[in-house]
Formats: C-alpha cells, sequence, structure tokens
C-alpha cells in the first residue's frame, strides 16, 4: 500500500514539472492523471509479481 501512495506522489510530481511550462493551471489539472496513472501501473505490476509468487509457492 505505501508502494502505491509512492508511486502516487512521484507520478503527479513527475507530471506537474513535465507540464509547468506550458502554463500552472495545465499542470495542476495534469498532475492527478499523472499519479492516478503511474499508481495504476504500479498495482498492475504488484498484481502480476503476487501472482507469480503464488504460483510458484
Amino acid at each position: 500500500m505505501i508502494l502505491l501512495l509512492v508511486a502516487a506522489l512521484l507520478g503527479g510530481s513527475f507530471t506537474f514539472a513535465m507540464l509547468l511550462p506550458y502554463g500552472i493551471l495545465s499542470a495542476f489539472i495534469g498532475a492527478p492523471l499523472g499519479g492516478s496513472f503511474l499508481c495504476l501501473l504500479a498495482g498492475l505490476v504488484l498484481a502480476l509479481l503476487r501472482s507469480r509468487v503464488e504460483r510458484s509457492a
């Protein structure tokens, strides 16, 4: 769960930094999208790794 929180914070921060040259409003609007997307990717990776471990046990 902590990994998903960190992924969301990093994704939001990275998206905010990348969109900042296009305006502060664009950066604020796009930051949650980047955070959610990175959190989704981290969740998929965690689910894949967990299923792989359960299959081998």
